[in-house]
């Protein structure tokens, strides 16, 4: 498996996510969110070309997603428990052993205006 480091802004994101879900939805759920978090960050750096990445090269070349509701069933009882996960995570691959997630966005969300073109 590879090392996985969070860029900045996805630090940024996760935060909020794990703060947002607490306070509208209650502690559990945002337990279960987190679940799901991890079990999608754990699935992409074993395999960063699993079923349900896609290359995102027009933002960034090497740049990839992966929606967390494909994790949703590996695992985890808990993450297992997120009837509709909204989230996608933004990541690339660095040197041959990392993986760096570079945002953590709600599916809603315009790629190109949440992700600088220039690489970090």
């Amino acid at each position: 498996m590879r090392t996985v480091i969070l860029a900045p802004a996805a630090e940024e994101d996760l935060a909020s996510i794990l703060v947002w879900s607490r306070e509208t939805l209650g502690e559990t759920a945002r337990q279960r969110y987190a679940a799901l978090l991890a079990q999608a960050i754990t699935d992409v750096a074993r395999d960063p070309s699993r079923a349900g990445v896609h290359e995102a090269d027009e933002i960034i070349t090497g740049l990839r997603l992966y929606h967390i509701m494909h994790s949703r069933r590996r695992g985890n009882a808990a993450a297992a428990r997120v009837a509709a996960p909204r989230r996608f995570l933004v990541f690339r691959l660095r040197h041959k052993p990392t993986l760096e997630v570079v945002r953590v966005l709600h599916d809603s969300m315009q790629l190109s205006r949440h992700v600088p073109r220039a690489s970090p």
